[in-house]
């Protein structure tokens, strides 16, 4: 690149060059070099970026063209680059926060399904332990803590699928952690509950209330 080969010769200090005319010359072509340098090799790619549909590919043509300039010792070519990068980034964050916000509200939707029927059968397996209280079998206290913890976690779960709606699109990280952790919930409790069942079948069976 003739730019590298030009700032690696000695230029005098920047006082020199902006306050004599050999130096506003010299300043002068290099701004006239790097415009070109600029309009021919950058500003297409920046208008392919700009015209991109925000996705992976689009981030990785994001990322080469970054690395690209980052090579070049075109200043102006830098400062038009960021600039573009600015806005793509800018775009990708939003189009990242509609995904986010979709796919929270997708989850919530079906959690909250999953939490009526999982009260359902927290209601049928209550029932059938406080039958066993009175005389409790060898296996009841490990099932009723279990119990217990389950239920902890069934009502935390209900608390966090009513804040849902405060959740805020400011970061897309925070509404994918927030909806990683209505998942995780869903399925501990599903395993959970489906545990105690299968080692105590009697338990989770209430007929036509289950």
């Amino acid at each position: 690149e003739f730019l590298s080969a030009f700032y690696a010769v000695d230029l005098p200090e920047d006082g020199y060059l902006q306050a004599s005319v050999v130096g506003k010359e010299i300043l002068a072509q290099i701004n006239i070099l790097e415009s070109r340098h600029q309009k021919d090799i950058f500003q297409p790619r920046i208008n392919t970026l700009k015209n991109m549909a925000v996705n992976d590919t689009a981030q990785k043509y994001r990322n080469d063209l970054l690395a690209e300039v980052n090579r070049s010792s075109c200043k102006v070519c830098k400062t038009k680059v960021l600039e573009s990068i600015r806005s793509f980034d800018q775009r990708y964050r939003e189009v990242r926060i509609i995904a986010a916000m979709a796919e929270k509200d997708s989850v919530v939707s079906a959690a909250e399904d999953v939490l009526f029927s999982l009260y359902k059968q927290e209601e049928c397996l209550a029932l059938n332990l406080s039958a066993f209280e009175q005389e409790p079998p060898v296996w009841f206290n490990l099932v009723e803590e279990k119990h217990r913890q389950l239920k902890g976690q069934l009502d935390l779960l209900q608390v966090v699928l009513s804040a849902s709606e405060d959740i805020t699109a400011n970061r897309p990280e925070d509404v994918t952690d927030f909806t990683g952790h209505i998942s995780r919930l869903v399925n501990d409790l599903t395993s959970g509950y489906e545990d105690i069942c299968r080692k105590v079948n009697d338990l989770c069976d209430c007929g036509g209330n289950q």
